[in-house]
């Protein structure tokens, strides 16, 4: 009966090894999968370069973007690019559809700054 019971905990201990195996098995999968998805957000180093060199001050003051080459083939890249940027005097540019989540951060972009001046 000894050796039976001693069989059963070593049965059982090896299920719920087991079990928690797969579950951190199944994390990782889950993990990796997400971070190799196309739609997982990130962005590239050359964006915010190409943008920052492309934006000026049209004839009437507000900013804009150049239309470059550069800003071109970024924008035809990715159809679904959007930014918002506003500069020193608080003049704004935004392109694109921001996405709900993201309108009161670029509402309050002004207060990003950190150098404590909330304007």
């Amino acid at each position: 009966m000894f050796a039976r019971s001693k069989s059963l905990v070593f049965q059982l201990s090896w299920r719920i090894i087991g079990l928690q195996l797969l579950a951190v098995l199944g994390l990782i999968v889950v993990v990796t999968f997400s971070y190799h998805q196309e739609n997982v957000s990130y962005i590239d180093d050359s964006v915010p370069r190409v943008i920052q060199d492309a934006l000026h001050l049209d004839s009437s003051g507000h900013l804009a973007l150049a239309d470059d080459k550069d800003v071109q083939a970024l924008l035809r890249a990715q159809p679904g690019l959007w930014f918002v940027v506003e500069d020193e005097q608080g003049r704004r540019l935004e392109h694109g559809e921001v996405p709900a989540i993201y309108r009161s951060l670029a509402s309050s972009l002004s207060h990003l700054g950190g150098n404590g001046d909330p304007r």
